[in-house]
């Protein structure tokens, strides 16, 4: 767990998907918001941390990704090329 809070620390705007054996785990305030957000099951840690995570074998099904440019400076873009 140090290791994670040591990343987590250096990235508090980022959800942390830390691998632990054989799946991705997220910890605390990261793991309610991935619960909420893709239905993860949410479970507890020792001490009551909360904890979610998805098995490394399927963590393509979980795969994520972000939209660039954002929608504001998308509908002043011209397409490429022209």
């Amino acid at each position: 767990m140090r290791q994670y809070a040591r990343f987590k620390q250096r990235h508090p705007d980022c959800l942390l998907l830390f691998r632990i054996g054989d799946f991705y785990e997220m910890f605390d305030d990261d793991a309610v918001r991935a619960s909420k957000a893709i239905g993860l099951t949410l479970t507890q840690r020792t001490a009551g941390i909360p904890m979610a995570g998805v098995p490394f074998h399927q963590r393509a099904t979980y795969a994520a990704s972000g939209q660039s440019p954002p929608p504001a400076s998308a509908r002043n873009r011209r397409p490429s090329g022209r």
